[in-house]
């Protein structure tokens, strides 16, 4: 029981603390996006009322560095790089870590996390990031779908 214990009080302290720093900052305004892959593109979409309005546009892939590792015996390959959103508000450089595992019948899956790391346009001063998947199946391009905070100046 006292691990039970100790695992709520640090929730509750994760919980003021996340709420301390929203409110450090009442100038910006944060807002929940979703950025999804669209045919070698990318279409952004406002997931709650903000500044951050629909786009879509291509998707330049920066250099891949990658290493292998093991979870659990799982085989995982790593992933991190740069992908710029090109899109008709501005453009959007966002930093991808992923780690991908085989899911059988020779397709593959992903899932890690997104940071922004700079913007144009509409998206310049944006700060944030999130979560997401992706998959590749045996042939044919891959999918993937992306979703997190993100804040305006």
């Amino acid at each position: 029981m006292p691990a039970k214990s100790a695992i709520a009080a640090a929730a509750a302290l994760a919980a003021v603390m996340l709420i301390g720093a929203a409110s450090a900052h009442p100038s910006s305004s944060t807002q929940r996006i979703g950025l999804q892959s669209a045919t070698g593109g990318f279409t952004l979409s406002p997931l709650s009322a903000g500044p951050i309005k629909r786009d879509h546009g291509s998707v330049a892939w920066g250099t891949l560095a990658q290493h292998d590792i093991r979870r659990h015996g799982q085989a995982i390959n790593v992933n991190d790089l740069n992908a710029t959103l090109l899109g008709a508000r501005g453009s959007l450089l966002i930093r991808l870590h992923i780690e991908w595992t085989d899911a059988g019948h020779d397709f593959v899956i992903g899932q890690g996390r997104w940071t922004i790391l700079r913007g144009t346009g509409a998206y310049k001063g944006l700060t944030g990031g999130g979560f997401g998947s992706s998959v590749m199946p045996p042939r044919g391009d891959g999918s993937w779908r992306d979703e997190g905070l993100v804040a305006s100046p």
